[in-house]
């Protein structure tokens, strides 16, 4: 009687993974981070910044149906998390525009709404050579401030969970 014996090894080419889809997609979110640091008044700005982040990521998350895979992959949580990261920066651009506008309940304003500027963004010199802020445009500066580091801190605490949940 003859018996064969065959043993294959497998390996995952992890680096491959890392260099061509989550170091992108981490400096991707990280440029959406951008628009805390633009005036709270550069509406246009801030808006076509975060909605070209969110299609860059969504073209670079790939076509599923080509692949006929209908599992949810590694991959595919990665990618919405960056997805969600990036629509929440859009949201808080939204809620921002909103304080400055006196659209929120708890800044009641006078002041007219507040329409995207033709000025460069730049840094806030207009309004450190007056001196005279509205409490709307204070605010709206808070939460940019305050976004400066709670969405890098968040995005942290999602690659931590990530890598602990699919490498540990």
């Amino acid at each position: 009687m003859a018996t064969l014996e065959v043993q294959l090894s497998f390996s995952r080419r992890r680096w491959s993974h890392v260099f061509r889809t989550f170091l992108p997609s981490v400096v991707i979110v990280g440029c959406s981070w951008i628009s805390f640091w633009l005036h709270p008044s550069d509406v246009t700005a801030r808006v076509q910044l975060c909605v070209t982040v969110l299609l860059a990521l969504i073209a670079m998350s790939g076509n599923r149906k080509h692949l006929m895979i209908t599992v949810v992959r590694a991959k595919d949580v990665w990618m919405l998390g960056c997805v969600i990261s990036v629509a929440l920066t859009l949201l808080e651009t939204v809620v921002v525009n909103s304080i400055l506008c006196g659209n929120l309940y708890f800044v009641k304003s006078r002041s007219t709404r507040v329409e995207p500027s033709r000025r460069r963004s730049t840094a806030w010199a207009e309004d450190e050579e007056t001196g005279q802020t509205s409490f709307p445009e204070t605010v709206a500066k808070r939460v940019d401030f305050f976004s400066r580091t709670l969405f890098p801190m968040g995005f942290t605490v999602f690659v931590a969970g990530f890598l602990l949940y699919y490498l540990g």
